[in-house]
C-alpha cells in the first residue's frame, strides 16, 4: 500500500469516525434527550440544560473537530477527486454551519430558561443536520472499506 493511499484511508477514517459520532449523537438528541426537555419542569429545566451541556459537550465537541479534520484534509489530497471534496465540504458545512449558527445560538437562549418555542425549534432543526451526519458517515464509512 502505497503512502497516498495510507494518507487517503487515515483522512477517511478520521471523517467517519467524526461523522459517526455526530449521527449517533444527533439520533440520541433527536429521539431521547430534546423530547425529554419538554417534560422538564421549570424550576428544573436550567440545572438539568447544564447538565445535558456538560454530558454531551465532551462528545459532540471532538466529533464536530474530527468531522472538520477529516474534511480538510480530504479537501488538501490533490489524489481525491473534485466531486468528492466538494461533496464532502458542503456536508460538513451543512451539518456544522447550522449547529454554530442555530443550535448552538438555542441552547445559549436555552440556558436562561425553559422556553417551550425555542424546544421545538431545537427539535426541528435538529433533524437535517442529523441526516447530513448520518449520510456522510455512510458515504465515509463506504469509501474507507470498499475503495
Amino acid at each position: 500500500m502505497t503512502t497516498l493511499q495510507n494518507e487517503m484511508d487515515a483522512a477517511a477514517l478520521l471523517l467517519a469516525s467524526g461523522c459517526v459520532i455526530m449521527a449517533l449523537a444527533g439520533w440520541w438528541c433527536q429521539k431521547v434527550r430534546y423530547p425529554a426537555f419538554r417534560s422538564w419542569s421549570a424550576e428544573s429545566f436550567l440545572r438539568n440544560h447544564q447538565r445535558h451541556t456538560l454530558q454531551i459537550s465532551p462528545i459532540v465537541i471532538p466529533g464536530m473537530l474530527l468531522q472538520m479534520a477529516g474534511t480538510t484534509w480530504l479537501a488538501l489530497l490533490p489524489e481525491v477527486s473534485l466531486g468528492f471534496k466538494v461533496l464532502h465540504i458542503a456536508l460538513c458545512l451543512g451539518s456544522v454551519g447550522p449547529t454554530l449558527l442555530v443550535s448552538g445560538p438555542i441552547h445559549g437562549r436555552l440556558s436562561a430558561g425553559k422556553d417551550a418555542e425555542l424546544i421545538e425549534k431545537l427539535i426541528r432543526t435538529n433533524m437535517p443536520r442529523t441526516v447530513v451526519w448520518s449520510f456522510q458517515a455512510v458515504a465515509c464509512t463506504a469509501l474507507f472499506v470498499f475503495q
